[in-house]
């Protein structure tokens, strides 16, 4: 998105400016784009270039029921007209979120509120609430891990908090975890899909006091887990444990929807790698030379990006990827993934 100059007062709704009416181009991609939202109920983004004065801009045709305006990191709340402002600015570019059954705003709000009642949870836990980043909307892959764990990005809960108000966020530091992002991206999803990677509890801890009184936590967590399902989860969307300890707390709090279940990634479960792999010995040395550390390298940009993550925390989760070397038992944790995904998406 192109930032508008500053300037100028905020355009009314009574005021006099004329609609600015967009060009047969942009009207053209405009029709497209609603076909996509009404097909798959996604939220693509649409580029349109328009004169520009301070104006009201009536979004015509397909796109008049959906759209909403950002610009310069100004959102207006109406789902029919939209305001520019963009004074003395010859031309601009603005992006336009096209909304499918439902408002981005609404779904923003009600995500906040959840993450509110999520901290608040994680607190009374004694325990550090860590942040997923934010989807943009419901999503058609939602997997569930088990709690996020101190260790390297935070040594303490004091440390953990730190990073947290910095703008640390949960599922991007670390070699394994971008694996899995990776696998979802490449053996998964397919164009136009969107995934979201949670916890069952939100709250850090250290590896050797996870397993202490897990099953009684998860009972605690486990409404608002289901809520989350509720508000991420697009219709139809799959879900996915992983790892036997969120399955097994799935079933036993009765989840009332269907889910799959795959490995964790953690190192702990490496020997379940080499198992799955067992009759598959020369798929995998095919499988081998087609995934590299560079490929990995380039989702974790990707990651990092989309989470919208501070320099820093940028910088120092890149930098873990980029100086751990990718080894066979990684590989073998990716064509564990590979062979589990495809089979959501035969």
């Amino acid at each position: 998105m192109t930032a508008a100059k500053k300037g100028g007062g905020r355009t009314g709704r009574r005021g006099a400016a004329k609609p600015v009416l967009l060009p047969e181009e942009a009207r053209r991609e405009s029709r497209a784009v609603a076909a996509v939202v009404a097909s798959r109920g996604h939220y693509p983004k649409l580029s349109i270039t328009a004169p520009s004065t301070d104006a009201l801009v009536n979004v015509l045709g397909d796109v008049e029921r959906f759209a909403r305006l950002d610009v310069a990191g100004h959102v207006v709340d109406d789902s029919r007209t939209i305001f520019l402002r963009a004074r003395q600015v010859k031309s601009f570019k603005a992006s336009v979120m096209l909304i499918g059954d439902g408002s981005s705003l609404q779904f923003k709000t009600a995500y906040s509120a959840l993450e509110r009642r999520m901290r608040a949870l994680a607190e009374a836990d004694g325990d550090v609430y860590l942040p997923t980043p934010e989807p943009a909307g419901p999503v058609d892959y939602l997997l569930i891990c088990m709690e996020p764990s101190l260790g390297g990005w935070a040594r303490s809960a004091d440390a953990a908090r730190t990073r947290v108000d910095a703008g640390f966020r949960n599922f991007l530091a670390g070699l394994e975890p971008m694996l899995l992002h990776f696998c979802v991206r490449r053996f998964l999803c397919g164009p136009g899909q969107a995934y979201y990677i949670t916890d069952f509890s939100k709250g850090a801890m250290l590896v050797k006091r996870a397993g202490v009184a897990r099953a009684e936590r998860y009972r605690r967590w486990f409404s608002l887990l289901e809520e989350e399902i509720d508000l991420v989860a697009a219709p139809g969307a799959r879900i996915i444990a992983v790892g036997k300890a969120v399955a097994d707390a799935l079933r036993r709090y009765r989840l009332q929807r269907p889910f799959m279940q795959v490995m964790h990634y953690s190192p702990l479960a490496a020997k379940s790698r080499a198992v799955r792999l067992v009759g598959l010995e020369k798929q995998f040395e095919a499988f081998e030379g087609t995934v590299s550390h560079a490929d990995v390298l380039a989702t974790a940009h990707d990651v990092l990006k989309a989470a919208g993550v501070p320099p820093s925390i940028y910088e120092d989760a890149e930098s873990i990827v980029r100086e751990v070397r990718l080894t066979t038992s990684h590989r073998k944790l990716m064509f564990a993934y590979k062979l589990a995904f495809e089979q959501l998406t035969v």
